[in-house]
């Protein structure tokens, strides 16, 4: 597999979960009177979708895809074009994530392959706020007297990449009066 990615690029495909993932695929033929035979998209080297045109077939397309894995999310569609198709998964899970490969099949040309990682972007839970005795703030903080100290801490939880913690502090802000 390291060698065939040497040949393909990868392209890289970012889409928030539970939202809608378009899986691009080149299926465009330079050969006057050529057509697609087969589709197949494999996810992390596994097949998990084809498109068959072959044999019975030719008049109406068969689909299959891997239920364990795409469940009935996924569904393959082609551009007006005919030159670009993709495999569109809604809702998309965070376990979607991953290399995809579409593999077409040709009656004239030669097999063309693409390749696309998918990354599923998960977003963090809603901030909370602590004031400095940990207790979390609903809407606002204070009163603080004027010249004393403020302390926030932000908490955010959740997320693709949490990061742990940072901390801003600026002394010395300069006077708003």
């Amino acid at each position: 597999m390291d060698e065939f990615r040497a040949y393909v690029p990868t392209h890289l495909e970012k889409v928030l979960v539970n939202e809608t993932a378009q899986i691009k695929c080149d299926v465009s033929s330079n050969l006057t009177n050529d057509r697609i035979l087969l589709v197949v998209w494999y996810k992390d080297n596994v097949p998990i979708y084809s498109f068959d045109t072959r044999g019975p077939h030719v008049n109406s397309p068969s689909h299959w895809k891997d239920v364990a894995i795409l469940e009935d999310r996924a569904n393959f569609k082609t551009t007006r074009e005919q030159s670009r198709a993709m495999l569109v998964i809604s809702p998309v899970q965070k376990k979607d994530a991953g290399i995809f490969r579409c593999r077409v099949d040709f009656l004239l040309s030669p097999t063309k392959n693409s390749n696309v990682n998918l990354e599923v972007v998960v977003p963090p839970d809603v901030p909370k706020i602590h004031n400095e005795a940990g207790v979390v703030l609903p809407s606002h903080a204070g009163p603080y007297e004027e010249g004393g100290d403020l302390v926030l801490i932000c908490v955010v939880t959740g997320g693709m990449y949490p990061v742990d913690f940072f901390t801003i502090f600026q002394p010395n802000l300069p006077d708003a009066g």
